[in-house]
């Protein structure tokens, strides 16, 4: 004969209640206590995942053939099955006595049961005990793949505004020198046309006054033509006066 201490399990709405779950079973004086130490787990997609699980047995006094064998179930809201461990490896990892789930889906949500397997010497049946359950929600990663169709659409924007403004930028810079350059040119035209000017206004100068120089300058030999008129003039009156005297 053996006993068992049934407890309850509260369940998500999406889940259905299931019997009542053996915690501790006790057979011919062996007593089996399954605890599962976490009622709800959160994941992400394409993470992994530990449910922790603790079987402990006492007082068997080799009443059972070996160490309980460990079983995983899910239960969803409108199936449940127990876990195959051996045929997906690498889906779901037994690491002593905790599962681990790797590549988290939607699939995945539902509520995991941990169960001991015991074998009786004396009868030779297997008889279970059932930990209390843990829930496992699995949420969308909060960078979905819109979000970086998103990001990456705001990245090229935002390279092809540094572009465009570039660009600009390039264009004014150039037309500014440009400017600069024609209005550097025009200026050095017009100096250079200024100092022609004022250069040709001393030369000017210096001639003309070299000219009048050379005038106020007249030699004897160059008299005017009245003061010769004049010479010859005293020179018949001095004649004249000779004659009369005589």
């Amino acid at each position: 004969m053996y006993s068992c201490h049934c407890t309850s399990f509260q369940y998500p709405g999406d889940v259905i209640p299931f019997v009542p779950l053996v915690s501790v079973l006790t057979t011919e004086e062996c007593q089996v206590a399954v605890i599962q130490s976490e009622e709800l787990l959160f994941g992400s997609v394409n993470q992994s995942l530990s449910i922790p699980c603790h079987v402990t047995v006492s007082a068997c006094n080799g009443l059972i053939n070996s160490s309980p064998m460990m079983v995983w179930y899910m239960f969803k809201k409108d199936s449940h099955s127990q876990l195959d461990l051996k045929s997906q490896p690498l889906k779901y990892r037994l690491e002593t006595q905790h599962l681990s789930i790797h590549s988290l889906s939607a699939d995945d949500n539902g509520v995991y049961y941990c169960a001991a397997i015991l074998k009786t010497v004396s009868a030779n049946k297997e008889k279970q005990a059932f930990g209390s359950g843990t829930t496992v929600t699995v949420k969308e990663n909060s960078f979905t793949t819109g979000h970086m169709l998103l990001v990456m659409l705001l990245v090229l924007l935002m390279l092809y505004s540094l572009t465009i403004l570039s660009f600009i930028v390039c264009i004014k810079t150039r037309g500014s020198t440009l400017f600069l350059q024609g209005r550097l040119r025009t200026s050095q035209i017009k100096s250079t046309s200024t100092r022609r000017v004022q250069f040709g206004a001393v030369v000017q100068e210096l001639y003309t006054k070299r000219n009048l120089r050379s005038s106020n300058k007249t030699s004897p030999s160059e008299a005017s033509p009245e003061n010769k008129c004049e010479t010859h003039r005293k020179k018949e009156e001095r004649v004249t006066e000779d004659t009369t005297f005589k």
